[in-house]
């Protein structure tokens, strides 16, 4: 196992979600490399330092019991269109909080989004090929992922490429790859996906994140720029070229 190989696998390896066999590698590899040994300890203490002092934001508990109630103990209606507002003031409420709070799998993925996007940042890992040419990242992914990776240089839409990595999440390894929009680093992970998802935004210790999939690929667009420029990145990706 080589260094590109094992530190994608490094936070998995903390977590005990590495397959004994890759672990077994991961372990033989780190027996023999100081690097990636001292790579490990600090995602250990990032790791720490995330679960003790990053602030979780969510609905409050009296907004919790306000909604339970309203949709437990609805008011028996008068005419019949109260009855069809009723309903549809309901079903209003209840996609409004799907699309801004996601289903539970999402809020988990998009924690796992988040806690790659803060490593990269905190240890100085934002890239492994830092290039802003998509014809040096694209083929630089050829071989450490098993799946294509779109590349494209957004710069003269205001998001410029500056590089892609090797991640790790929700079990599997990704591409990340690494925008700029003005001063702040955008990390679009990607990873195949069969059926297409709509965008879906959520909101993770005040990171925004934007996840959609269309053409056989997932992506999770995260960042600490507003929804809005998430927004206009997913559109451009989207795009055909």
């Amino acid at each position: 196992m080589t260094c590109a190989q094992a530190r994608p696998l490094l936070g998995a390896h903390l977590d005990g979600e590495l397959d004994p066999r890759s672990s077994l590698e991961l372990e033989a590899h780190l027996r023999d490399c100081a690097a990636c040994r001292v790579e490990l300890d600090d995602l250990r203490s990032l790791q720490e330092s995330v679960r003790t002092r990053l602030t979780r934001f969510a609905p409050s508990p009296a907004l919790e019991a306000r909604l339970a109630r309203a949709l437990r103990e609805p008011r028996r209606p008068r005419r019949v269109w109260l009855a069809g507002a009723g309903a549809t003031l309901a079903a209003a409420v209840l996609v409004f909080f799907f699309l801004r709070l996601g289903s539970g799998s999402d809020r988990r993925l998009g924690d796992e989004i988040v806690d790659a996007h803060t490593r990269s940042l905190l240890v100085d890992h934002v890239t492994d090929v830092q290039s802003s040419d998509q014809h040096t990242v694209k083929p630089w992914f050829n071989g450490k992922v098993p799946f294509g990776v779109p590349v494209s240089d957004l710069a003269a839409a205001g998001f410029p490429l500056a590089g892609g990595r090797l991640d790790y999440v929700g079990g599997r390894e990704v591409a990340a790859l690494v925008y700029r929009r003005r001063n702040h680093v955008v990390n679009a992970f990607v990873w195949p996906e069969s059926a297409d998802v709509a965008p879906t935004e959520l909101a993770e210790r005040g990171y925004a994140i934007l996840h959609f999939a269309r053409g056989g690929l997932a992506w999770w667009l995260v960042s600490d720029v507003s929804v809005a420029d998430l927004r206009e990145l997913e559109r451009l990706l989207a795009e055909p070229r």
